[in-house]
């Protein structure tokens, strides 16, 4: 697609937990798991074109409690 103002492009995470994505497409994660991320432009028309990626996030994290010195 080219740049214009003949369509409207909206984000869909099918796993909240483990993504959302944002009006603009900003992608956080949430935590680990799987989850679809689809790109839909609907054209001026209201036809609709979409695309997705499937997203696998790892989540490993140590928490460690720093005594005062």
């Amino acid at each position: 697609l080219t740049p214009s103002l003949d369509y409207n492009i909206s984000f869909v995470s099918s796993n909240l937990q483990v993504a959302t994505i944002s009006n603009s497409g900003v992608l956080s994660v949430g935590g680990a798991g799987t989850s679809v991320i689809t790109a839909i432009a609907t054209l001026k028309d209201n036809s609709e074109i979409n695309s997705s990626l499937n997203l696998t996030v790892n989540v490993s994290a140590t928490i460690t409690k720093l005594s005062q010195l």
